[in-house]
């Protein structure tokens, strides 16, 4: 990979390459587990410790070849605000890899009702384009190519797309909740406690009597909110 990122011109171009190669590792992850769904007729797919490490490894391949780039990794800082952010340093990479893994995960946590990752993902391509156009525009025409690929999705889903990140970072948390506080509390008292009813958040919402319309919907406006935050932030 490293041979083939070295040939291609640096910036720009560079990234889309990586952000392609990224996107096409992560979805032969995807089929190798669905294909041997298929395959075995049930829901075992590939084993969850296994894609862990092939995610990881993928991602810690991508990252290091990213700021081998010169893309200045002792010089990376994490912006919380406009006033404040972080030197991360050679910290940057390995918190570059986490990022990746864990919105893989959390946007296939979300995959559980007809377009609510497709939209949610809509609207936060749609955001990211729309801050990058104005310093990366192959980047951005790469995200909002995205963008229309989830549109599809959600058009053919028949899910009206009325309405970040963030709603995929509440669908790995409760989750990781969920299991977190089940795990210590059969330790501490014996019998294991559930924040939620069921995890990821969305399931939760259904054995409370939710229908699916009202789930999704309530989602889109959770990103369409956060993403006019991130807009507001990135432009700003």
């Amino acid at each position: 990979m490293n041979r083939l990122l070295d040939d291609c011109p640096a910036g720009s171009s560079r990234e889309v390459l990586m952000l392609i190669i990224g996107t096409l590792a992560n979805g032969l992850i995807g089929m190798i587990d669905d294909l041997m769904i298929v395959r075995r007729k049930n829901s075992g797919g590939l084993k969850p410790l296994i894609k862990i490490v092939l995610q990881t490894l993928f991602a810690s391949c991508l990252c290091w070849a990213f700021y081998r780039g010169g893309n200045g990794l002792f010089h990376a800082s994490l912006v919380l605000t406009p006033l404040f952010s972080i030197a991360m340093g050679a910290l940057m990479l390995p918190f570059s890899v986490f990022t990746i893994v864990a919105e893989a995960n959390s946007v296939n946590l979300t995959d559980g009702l007809d377009g609510l990752a497709a939209g949610t993902c809509t609207i936060s391509l749609s955001g990211m384009a729309l801050i990058l156009s104005s310093h990366n525009l192959p980047l951005a025409t790469m995200c909002a190519a995205m963008c229309g690929g989830c549109i599809g999705v959600v058009a053919n889903a028949f899910v009206p797309l009325t309405m970040v990140t963030s709603v995929f970072a509440l669908e790995a948390m409760s989750v990781i909740l969920q299991v977190g506080c089940y795990s210590l509390t059969r330790k501490v008292l014996g019998r294991g406690v559930r924040l939620f009813k069921m995890s990821p958040f969305h399931h939760h919402l259904e054995v409370c009597g939710w229908h699916e319309t009202k789930i999704t919907p309530l989602f889109y406006l959770a990103a369409a909110a956060t993403t006019l935050m991130a807009i507001q932030f990135g432009m700003g």
